[in-house]
């Protein structure tokens, strides 16, 4: 029993160290490359003939995926010392193969977000080009010097001195007192933890992203998200901690079958939850959300903004894009159950929208109705 305690304490001291070493080596490289652009005006990053740069322009959501993996092999690296220390360099190649696949999924999905969907199964684009992934992966990491020395240089330097540190058991004070505290008093501990992470998925479900293709990128390498919270997040804040309490608790009651099921359940629910949230609020998808049956897939989207309304039907979603096809422009016409959209041509194949709830009963009296959006030449 004494032995078992032991493992656990190890195990949690040690997820301690890799979720933690993780998370700073996201960040050491996310400011890494904010440096060397902000002092080059270079891409540290390099990229194939004729490929689009998603992967530098939303670098950090690579940076996270590998960070993941790194932290996930830092785990078993710290629990199984003797062995895995000696095989420090097949890890590095086993995280880098990794997160290949995710990343290259990753780069499918932006793809689309920018409007290019396949004529083909979307299955097929996501997962059909594996080899290839393995080849641009490789020849992006060992051609991005800038930050493939440091990084690999910190590999190592970095697993040698965490792994001192957990030798010698030391426990850092954060961690000390989140142990006492969880050891004390458990039901406080999860109640707590699970109402800040709910917070943090009605945050993410009441954020919209801003988008606008010409001022959107820093330095044009760099895309820095920007948006802007619902005004009710902030009012409403306290009712949300009420509810985000309230769900926790009901998890809580899982820790009757088994305490690591309840944990388990409350970060699967909130992960998925946010995932889909941060989905939904992406702004390719809003846009097809604006338009509705008026989406085609000849439509790239320039620029979108939300603005919010204390009211949600009152909430505008408006923006400008280019079409392949001349569509009705000038009237409110209903493009889903409860919501409308006036078009408006402002330059070759170039549109201005606005679309909200009711919009055409509000400005236009009745919705006209129409299944067929581009004129007929």
């Amino acid at each position: 029993m004494t032995e078992n305690n032991t493992i656990l304490k190890s195990g949690k001291l040690a997820l301690f160290y890799a979720l933690t070493t993780g998370f700073l080596a996201w960040v050491a490289g996310c400011v890494l490359v904010f440096v060397w652009v902000g002092l080059t005006g270079v891409p540290p990053i390099s990229a194939m003939f004729r490929m689009f740069l998603y992967h530098y322009l939303y670098f950090y959501l690579y940076f996270a995926i590998i960070a993941v993996f790194y932290s996930g092999w830092l785990y078993c690296y710290l629990l199984n010392i003797r062995q895995a220390r000696k095989r420090a360099f097949w890890g590095l190649i086993m995280i880098c193969t990794l997160s290949v696949i995710p990343c290259g999924v990753l780069y499918e999905v932006q793809d689309m977000l920018h409007g290019f969907y396949p004529e083909y199964s979307i299955f097929t684009k996501l997962f059909g080009h594996l080899e290839d992934w393995f080849f641009v992966g490789y020849f992006i990491i060992l051609t991005s010097l800038p930050v493939t020395i440091p990084a690999v240089f910190c590999f190592f330097f970095v697993n040698k001195k965490v792994a001192l540190l957990f030798d010698k058991e030391y426990k850092p004070a954060i961690y000390r007192k989140l142990a006492k505290w969880h050891q004390e008093h458990p039901k406080s501990f999860f109640i707590t933890a699970g109402t800040g992470l709910w917070i943090l998925f009605f945050a993410a479900a009441m954020w919209s992203f801003e988008f606008d293709r010409e001022t959107s990128v820093w330095r044009n390498m760099i895309y820095i998200p920007r948006g802007s919270f619902n005004p009710w997040l902030f009012l409403g804040l306290p009712f949300l901690i009420g509810i985000g309490a309230g769900l926790s608790g009901l998890i809580y009651l899982l820790k009757f079958i088994n305490r690591k099921l309840a944990w388990a359940v409350l970060l699967f629910t909130v992960s998925i939850l946010s995932g889909w949230a941060i989905w939904e609020n992406l702004p390719q998808n809003r846009f097809i959300y604006a338009l509705g049956n008026a989406y085609h897939k000849g439509m790239r989207l320039e620029s979108l903004k939300t603005f919010h309304s204390f009211n949600n039907s009152d909430e505008l979603i408006a923006g400008k894009f280019y079409s392949s096809k001349e569509l009705i422009c000038d009237q409110a016409l209903k493009v889903s159950p409860n919501r409308a959209v006036i078009l408006k041509k402002v330059g070759d194949n170039i549109y201005e929208f606005e679309s909200r709830f009711d919009s055409g009963r509000r400005q236009c009296g009745d919705f006209e109705k129409t299944e067929k959006w581009t004129v007929e030449k």
